[in-house]
């Protein structure tokens, strides 16, 4: 089904030139927050880690965007450029010679030249149609919720303790928000059974701020609980079929670069189908184009993920004593601010 779901994103300087190159930033913009960076604070009070975007460049920042709100502007790009949408037509195999998608249903639809598969994550059609992935599930995930918040700032704001908790708020938009508590997926299902009011006191009691985003929330029902995983396709390309976006390379949102990695996918595959003669050179090119970038994002949230969510206290202890540190430093804190600009190509990447 074609419809916009989802909480928060953040639109960084890459995503943001994708979608100044066609014609939609702007009217994206007027309905989002600009954002000029990012701050974590630990329980104390005491500042983790400042990322200023104008460090960068004084024109850098990012934009706070509802999901949603983007979706609705590229489904109407599709509809004024002619796009035909078949909605609720579930593709669940496809026949490469014949070039059609067929459903649960056994309804088909077709011919194609070239299958587009940006499924997300959970992608059905890697498995049907013989894509070995390496897909890892992590432990941890969120609770996420969207709405009117009072929290006024042009910054994701988070509260950090230890690896176990971590709460932010993404201002979005005009006085909204989209919140997002960090838990262990085994705790969800308890968690779920808990008194809902009084996890609401702790959790407005660790993070002040989220107090009139959580208010008026009734019960665990308003809010939403998502897990993470990594999937990395080694080779996400075969013949007429070619796999972008999440459905090829999810990670964790620590880094929040899931968004704009899919619109540099979208804009580069569009760009060398154009130029290309022979829909297998064009794959061939989007792969090698595209390989490192991925590759660099993929493996640094790795990395990173488990010293902000995990099980491992020392990996928390670690954090707190270099983090502080870390942007102070001119060579290291401009390339934390180009990794989280998702403008670094790869690891030796050193602009």
């Amino acid at each position: 089904m074609c419809r916009p779901i989802g909480a928060g994103i953040m639109i960084q300087s890459s995503g943001q030139r994708v979608l100044q190159r066609i014609g939609m930033l702007d009217e994206l913009a007027a309905t989002s927050q600009r954002l000029e960076g990012m701050t974590a604070e630990l329980p104390n009070g005491r500042t983790l880690v400042k990322l200023d975007f104008p460090r960068l460049h004084p024109e850098a920042y990012a934009l706070g965007v509802h999901r949603g709100r983007l979706f609705q502007l590229l489904l109407s790009r599709c509809h004024r450029a002619g796009v035909t949408l078949y909605n609720g037509f579930r593709a669940t195999e496809f026949d490469s010679i014949r070039g059609e998608l067929k459903s649960s249903q056994g309804e088909t639809r077709g011919r194609f030249d070239l299958l587009v598969v940006a499924d997300g994550s959970r992608s059905e059609l890697r498995k049907s149609l013989g894509f070995a992935a390496k897909v890892t599930e992590y432990s941890h995930g969120a609770l996420w919720t969207t709405g009117p918040c009072d929290f006024k700032a042009n910054w994701l704001y988070q509260r950090v303790d230890g690896t176990q908790r971590l709460v932010g708020l993404l201002p979005i938009g005009p006085r909204e928000c989209s919140y997002f508590w960090g838990l262990p997926v085994a705790d969800w299902p308890t968690i779920l059974q808990s008194d809902f009011e009084r996890w609401r006191s702790r959790a407005i009691e660790f993070c002040p701020p989220s107090a009139s985003i959580l208010n008026p929330l009734r019960s665990f029902a308003d809010l939403t609980f998502g897990s993470y995983r990594s999937v990395a396709l080694r080779v996400p390309f075969r013949e007429n079929v070619v796999f972008i976006g999440d459905a090829s390379h999810a990670t964790s949102p620590h880094l929040g670069q899931g968004a704009n990695l899919a619109l540099e996918d979208a804009e580069a595959l569009a760009s060398l189908l154009f130029g290309s003669t022979s829909i297998g050179n064009a794959l061939q090119m989007f792969y090698h184009q595209r390989a490192r970038k991925i590759r660099f994002y993929r493996q640094l949230t790795a990395i990173l993920s488990p010293f902000f969510q995990s099980h491992s206290v020392w990996r928390g202890c670690i954090r707190d004593a270099t983090l502080p540190l870390m942007p102070r430093l001119p060579l290291v804190g401009r390339q934390m601010l180009y990794t989280l600009s998702g403008l670094k190509e790869g690891w030796f990447d050193w602009s």
